[in-house]
């Protein structure tokens, strides 16, 4: 992650790296992304990129810090506007489109983000490593939160049910990011998904109350 010295940087120096970073990651894989563009785009020295980050693997690791914050700070603020008694479910309909409007605000901090998921396996999950399950932590808390309140099944597991709503969600964003679903279908499809988990976890007989907890 960055050094102190990247964050003692005057403010627009700053801007000026990370932008020549976006501009490179967003529009190539991470092999073929190069630290020379990035310095010639940002204008100073390759040696001065060492003082601020460790490696080309240091640097985008803070990209997609960057990138996490980013939707974990709107998918939050959109839930806050509900206040503490929300449902679940309109939680989550509230944070995804949230999501879905700091994507289209920051196009190519999501570019990033998903070119990382077309990285295969074994990068994935060596960024992952870094920052642990952020997005499916806090949906998980949500879902936990829900079943000790009676409005999810006592039989439906929170951390599948969470890992099946971001792996949705994700392609939805993807989708989205390629061009390939406008956002009027992709709005529809939040929808639509709000429906299949509101009434697919609802408690059903014998599972509302007792059972057995799955944490």
């Amino acid at each position: 992650m960055p050094t102190d010295t990247f964050f003692n940087l005057p403010e627009a120096k700053r801007e000026r790296i990370i932008d020549a970073a976006l501009d490179e990651f967003a529009h190539k894989s991470y092999n073929q992304a190069s630290l020379s563009q990035i310095v010639n785009k940002a204008g100073i020295a390759k040696g001065s990129m060492y003082q601020y980050f460790t490696d080309k693997f240091d640097l985008y690791l803070h990209l997609i810090g960057m990138a996490s914050e980013l939707k974990l700070a709107a998918l939050r603020a959109g839930v806050a506007d509900l206040g503490p008694d929300a449902d679940v479910f309109d939680m989550l309909r509230v944070a995804s489109q949230a999501g879905m409007a700091a994507i289209r605000a920051n196009p190519r901090i999501n570019l990033v983000g998903n070119r990382m998921l077309a990285e295969g396996p074994e990068f994935l999950a060596r960024v992952v490593a870094h920052f642990g399950s952020l997005g499916e932590d806090t949906v998980g808390a949500w879902l936990r939160a829900s079943i000790d309140r009676g409005l999810i099944d006592r039989r439906i597991n929170p951390r599948v049910a969470g890992f099946l709503i971001n792996a949705v969600l994700g392609a939805i964003g993807q989708e989205t990011a390629a061009g390939r679903l406008p956002q009027e279908q992709a709005a529809v499809l939040l929808d639509q998904l709000m429906d299949i988990v509101k009434y697919g976890m609802k408690p059903r007989d014998g599972g509302g109350e007792g059972g057995q907890d799955p944490r």
